[in-house]
């Protein structure tokens, strides 16, 4: 059975469309180029059809410096970051076999891979790095579960999460913009 590894064209323009969407522009984060959102898009994609051992692969991908880490609490309730990123001592391609090797270690409930783009030599282009893994506790996660009545978002950025093959979550600071699922049969 061939899988379909293929996910709508428009998906960076449809983030886009949405990002704005109830939220404030003081607050709203600056999105990447079309081109940096495509290449999270096909590497998260790609990575969540991968299994460790017979496992699905869970994880969270955030866009984001290390500088912006430190600066990141929701400002819709706090002004200082409560998350503490852990820097790489050298940063990672960001790419499927990467994302392979760091998301069994990570706990999604908890661990965001920390993603953002360097400058390359041709002009115009970039290329993402992975430089760190952000502790966001689990308090998020058991508040959106009902397990609890308040809690820290996650950092204000652009995060996409994968629990399921071909599904994907964009995000940021922890509310939900847009879902994209590949059914398989």
């Amino acid at each position: 059975m061939q899988l379909p590894f293929k996910y709508p064209a428009e998906l960076p323009e449809l983030i886009k469309r949405s990002w704005k969407r109830n939220y404030s522009s003081e607050y709203l984060p600056k999105l990447p180029s079309n081109q940096i959102i495509q290449n999270l898009l096909e590497v998260a994609y790609h990575a969540s059809f991968l299994t460790e051992e017979q496992r699905k692969l869970g994880f969270r991908i955030a866009y984001i410096s290390p500088a912006g880490a430190k600066r990141a609490a929701s400002p819709r309730w706090e002004k200082i970051s409560p998350f503490e990123p852990v820097k790489f001592e050298n940063s990672r391609p960001f790419t499927v076999s990467e994302i392979l090797r760091l998301a069994p270690a990570t706990d999604i409930a908890q661990m965001l891979i920390a993603v953002t783009s360097s400058a390359k030599k041709e002009k115009g282009s970039s290329e993402l790095n992975i430089w760190g893994l952000i502790d966001c506790g689990k308090g998020w996660w058991h508040f959106l579960h009902g397990e609890k009545e308040t809690a820290h978002a996650p950092p204000n950025c652009l995060t996409i999460s994968s629990t399921k093959p071909g599904h994907l979550i964009i995000s940021r600071a922890g509310e939900a913009i847009l879902a994209y699922r590949t059914e398989i049969l």
